[in-house]
């Protein structure tokens, strides 16, 4: 892959990782149960892992020409099939949307991800990408059973 392409393919992935963070954000204030916006929170700050060390593989490419590795990032909370559930206090027709979006945009992350290890001829570009589609493949997880849980029993899964 060319110097230029990554570059702008870094560009890329670092703005859709802001933009992920922030629906994150905004989705934990809009969430009314504390295990539900706890979980959005942990994406959020997911997603800001990942902006902050694509920045700096793209400061060290462009000052030094040199990949870095990624130091991976691991949930603090159990996934959704561990937690203990909870009734939803209200209506979860917007958690439910949320969590739709959410599922989209992190199986798109995913496939960038692992098409950008594929392109890279680094071994540390490959580490850090194939690492980031994993995460991403991770949070997907957690989506899917979240959202299977509300929309079939009502029930918000994640946190204490």
């Amino acid at each position: 892959m060319e110097k230029t392409d990554l570059l702008a393919a870094l560009d890329r992935a670092i703005t859709a990782e802001s933009e992920a963070q922030a629906f994150y954000l905004a989705a934990a204030d809009k969430t009314d149960d504390t295990g539900g916006a706890a979980m959005f929170r942990e994406l959020a700050a997911f997603e800001s892992h990942h902006r902050e060390h694509l920045k700096a593989l793209k400061a060290s490419l462009n000052e030094r020409g040199a990949w870095i590795r990624y130091p991976a990032r691991e949930l603090s909370k159990a996934p959704a099939a561990e937690a203990r559930a909870r009734a939803a206090s209200s209506d979860h027709a917007d958690a439910l949307e949320a969590l739709r979006l959410a599922i989209a945009t992190e199986e798109k992350a995913e496939a960038e991800y692992k098409n950008l290890a594929h392109q890279a001829d680094d071994a540390n570009g490959k580490q850090m990408f194939q690492r980031l589609a994993e995460e991403e493949a991770v949070h997907r997880k957690v989506l899917d059973d979240q959202y299977y849980a509300l929309s079939n029993s009502g029930l918000w899964q994640w946190g204490d």
